[in-house]
């Protein structure tokens, strides 16, 4: 295996600098300990070593596609669920709150002016109808 190879000619700190993949998941991938990798992962990592030393890591993506095909059931997850998010806007209660808060600002006001200075600010007059 190729892989093999690699491991005599380099230390794992070396293949971990040149291709940025962590030591822990060079760990388990040379173990053959797929189920601490997603998938993924795990694919993704042999096609950087593929790349970064021009090896051929065939038996080793298919070995790791086989693992995956077996054990789909225990790591499979549902997509399409939906999110059921809150919608953002104001509340209607709060809405109304505010309504009431208005209308009561609004009454104190009229109520706190007489009419002769009441009269000041309308453009009309009261007894001209």
């Amino acid at each position: 295996m190729p892989l093999d190879k690699l491991l005599k000619e380099h230390t794992l700190e070396e293949i971990s600098t040149k291709t940025n993949i962590a030591k822990n998941n060079l760990e388990n991938l040379i173990n053959k300990e797929f189920d601490k990798l997603i998938r993924i992962k795990a694919l993704g990592f042999i096609a950087i070593i593929e790349r970064e030393y021009q090896l051929d890591l065939e038996t080793l993506r298919s070995e790791v596609l086989s693992y995956y095909n077996e054990h789909t059931a225990e790591r499979n997850f549902k997509i399409n669920t939906p999110i059921v998010d809150e919608p953002e806007g104001k509340s209607k209660s709060f809405l109304f709150f505010i309504l009431l808060l208005f209308i009561g600002v609004s009454w104190y006001f009229v109520k706190q002016f007489d009419k002769k200075d009441l009269r000041s600010y309308l453009p009309f007059k009261f007894g001209d109808v």
